[in-house]
């Protein structure tokens, strides 16, 4: 098995891997005992689009950790009622397995490379910052409530980071803007 994904979060290293034509999750627990990490186990698998990621074919979905022991990436699924393959933003809970639960973005995706595409810069927490484009709209910034799928924010695009509960974005100017987004009750 070749690793193409990795995160570390919460003493669970979650791995994307490929090997024997498919690709898989794992999850593996941290330990005090060299060689530092647990049996190496199954978590369920990845919708079915990415089944064959690799470094020759498609590259599995790049994970992002929260901080809080889940996961997102951006996977692949297929849409009974439209019969085609749509890109969805998904949730890993920390202990479950794949695929996730799916959290919309309110913004246009697609698999073609030539269409607007949403992109992960980060998350944190129940909060992840996505960049992307609307229908009928321009490049804007979202910061997503992934337990809810509550579109908590959205601005025009730039550059910007997301720490804890608060968003920094940077003006041409190079003057940078703090936001704080309060997390959902739990």
């Amino acid at each position: 098995m070749q690793v193409q994904r990795l995160t570390l979060d919460h003493g669970t290293v979650s791995t994307l891997e490929n090997g024997d034509e498919a690709g898989l999750p794992y999850h593996r627990q941290l330990t005090a005992a060299a060689p530092g990490y647990g049996t190496h186990v199954q978590a369920g698998t990845l919708p079915e689009w990415h089944h064959r990621c690799s470094a020759a074919n498609e590259p599995c979905p790049e994970l992002y950790a929260t901080g809080d022991g889940r996961n997102v990436y951006r996977g692949v699924v297929y849409d009974e009622g439209t019969g085609e393959w749509k890109p969805r933003l998904f949730v890993v809970g920390r202990g479950e397995a794949f695929p996730g639960t799916v959290r919309e973005t309110g913004l246009q995706d697609s698999t073609d490379g030539s269409d607007p595409q949403v992109r992960i810069l980060g998350a944190s927490g129940n909060l992840v910052l996505v960049a992307g484009t609307p229908a009928g709209g321009s490049e804007e910034l979202r910061v997503v409530d992934i337990d809810t799928g509550t579109v908590l924010h959205n601005e025009p695009y730039r550059t910007s980071a997301l720490w804890g509960t608060t968003l920094f974005t940077a003006t041409p100017t190079g003057t940078v803007t703090p936001r704080t987004h309060a997390p959902a009750p739990r």
